[in-house]
């Protein structure tokens, strides 16, 4: 696939007997284990940085698109069922809506690609969606949860007048929960759920979903 994609780019792939894959996926592992040697414990990587060592290109459109086709390409991803109303639900509620991701730029894309709208036409407010690799830190690191409590301060909000939804114990629940956020967990789907049921250190949710309708019925509470 990925020859394929270079040469839709007239791109001659790099000599070498390694193949480009193996060669990126040894690079993620060099830098997250660097960034790690230096007290980094849940690094992230710009994959743009890393296709332009890969490739030996210069930053711009022609990475970013090369990046864009490969992940669309080994990761599909789909919208949960009941996102789109749950979004248009909380928007017209006026609640403020963010997001903490381990996330590359192509992530906010999804949005449109899958939904229709963009990220603040969702209701999403712009500083309050957190990417990992805009902090070359990923969840569970409980540094993104503080910028998010942080920027939530900024707009009159504390930690627990906040809904916390996601799909992760160790990486979504319990470092948001730490921090003082009402925590669900969704469980509604088999392939995303992530329990860790021998990790008995960590913080359990405040409730647990199976379809994102049942988001509405924990809002009152929070904001009560």
């Amino acid at each position: 696939m990925l020859l394929s994609i270079l040469r839709d780019y007239e791109i001659t792939p790099p000599a070498g007997p390694t193949p480009l894959t193996t060669r990126l996926h040894d690079l993620i592992k060099r830098e997250h284990e660097e960034a790690q040697a230096k007290g980094n414990l849940f690094p992230e990587i710009e994959i743009r940085d890393l296709w332009g060592k890969i490739l030996d290109l210069p930053p711009g459109p022609t990475i970013e698109s090369i990046a864009l086709r490969y992940e669309c390409g080994v990761n599909p991803v789909w919208p949960m069922p009941g996102a789109g109303d749950l979004l248009s639900t909380l928007r017209h509620e006026g609640l403020a809506l963010g997001l903490i991701s381990n996330a590359q730029f192509y992530s906010p894309m999804l949005f449109p690609a899958l939904l229709g709208l963009e990220l603040p036409e969702l209701g999403f407010t712009s500083d309050l969606c957190i990417y990992s690799y805009q902090h070359g830190i990923a969840k569970p690191d409980p540094g993104l949860y503080e910028i998010l409590r942080m920027r939530l301060k900024q707009h009159g909000i504390e930690p627990g007048e906040t809904l916390y939804l996601g799909n992760d114990g160790l990486k979504d629940i319990d470092p948001a929960t730490r921090l003082g956020f009402h925590t669900a967990l969704f469980a509604g789907d088999d392939r995303s759920l992530r329990l860790y049921p021998d990790r008995d250190e960590l913080l359990p949710p405040d409730a647990i979903l199976t379809h994102l309708k049942q988001v509405a019925g924990l809002l009152n509470p929070v904001n009560s």
